[in-house]
C-alpha cells in the first residue's frame, strides 16, 4: 500500500527536477527517467511480449488499479472487455514510449515547455486531494469497514432477494455493496471540502494584479 501512495510522487517529483534542470541548462536525460520506468514494466509473470521482452502482469495490474483509483475514481475492478482495453492501451503506450525514446531528444526545452502543463495540473490535484483526504480514502478502499451487524441486519431485511446464494455469499455481496456506498458517501464529502483547503489557500496569500501589464497582454496580441 505505501508503495502505491508514492506511485504519484515518483512520477510527478522526478519530472518536475527534469523540468527545472533543463530549464538551468543542466545535464539531466529525460530518457534515463523514462527508460527506468519502462524497465520497471518488465518483469514476470508475463502479460504480454514486445519484441521479446516480457512484461509483468503484476505490474500491469498494479498501474491499473492506482489509476482506476485516483484518476477514474472507480473502486471495482473492471469487466473482462474492460480490461482487454485497459491491456490493450497500455500495450500501445509502451510501443509510443519506445519509439518517442528512440526518435525524439527528450533532454530539449520544447520537450519540457509541453511537459508543464501536465505536471503543474498533476501536482495540483495531488496536493488538493492529498490535503482533503481524496486521496488517502482511495488508497486505502478496501479497509473500509461495515459492521457485521449492519450486514446482518441488511441481509435479513432482503432475504428474498438473496435467494440461491447462502448466506456467506449473500454477505459478501452486501459487504461489496455497502463499502462502496460508505466510500461514495465519504468521497463526496471530501471531494467537497478541497473548497475549504482553497478558501484557507486565499486566506493566506495575497494578490494584486497590476491592471496596467494585465491590459498590456492583451493589446500585445
Amino acid at each position: 500500500m505505501k508503495n502505491k501512495a508514492n506511485l504519484l510522487f515518483s512520477i510527478v517529483l522526478p519530472l518536475t527536477i527534469i523540468l527545472l534542470n533543463i530549464s538551468c541548462k543542466k545535464d539531466y536525460r529525460l530518457e534515463e527517467f523514462v527508460e527506468k520506468k519502462m524497465k520497471s514494466r518488465e518483469g514476470k509473470p508475463t502479460i504480454f511480449l514486445l519484441d521479446n521482452k516480457s512484461f509483468s502482469a503484476e505490474i500491469f495490474r498494479s498501474e491499473l488499479m492506482f489509476e482506476r483509483s485516483h484518476l477514474e475514481t472507480k473502486q471495482e475492478f473492471p469487466d473482462p472487455q474492460g480490461l482487454r482495453r485497459y491491456l490493450d492501451q497500455y500495450i500501445e503506450e509502451s510501443v509510443i514510449l519506445e519509439e518517442a525514446m528512440a526518435d525524439f531528444d527528450l533532454n530539449n526545452p520544447e520537450v519540457a515547455a509541453y511537459l508543464w502543463p501536465y505536471i503543474r495540473k498533476g501536482i495540483i490535484s495531488y496536493y488538493l486531494d492529498k490535503k482533503s483526504g481524496v486521496f488517502d480514502l482511495n488508497q486505502n478502499y478496501s479497509d473500509i469497514d461495515v459492521p457485521e451487524e449492519e450486514l446482518k441486519g441488511f441481509y435479513k431485511e432482503h432475504a428474498n432477494s438473496f435467494k440461491g446464494f447462502s448466506e456467506k455469499e449473500a454477505l459478501s455481496r452486501i459487504s461489496n455493496t455497502a463499502r462502496f456506498l460508505k466510500w461514495k458517501k465519504l468521497y463526496d464529502i471530501k471531494n467537497e471540502s478541497k473548497k475549504n483547503v482553497m478558501g484557507r489557500l486565499k486566506k493566506n496569500h495575497t494578490v494584486l494584479v497590476r491592471e496596467t501589464e494585465f491590459n498590456k497582454v492583451g493589446s500585445d496580441l
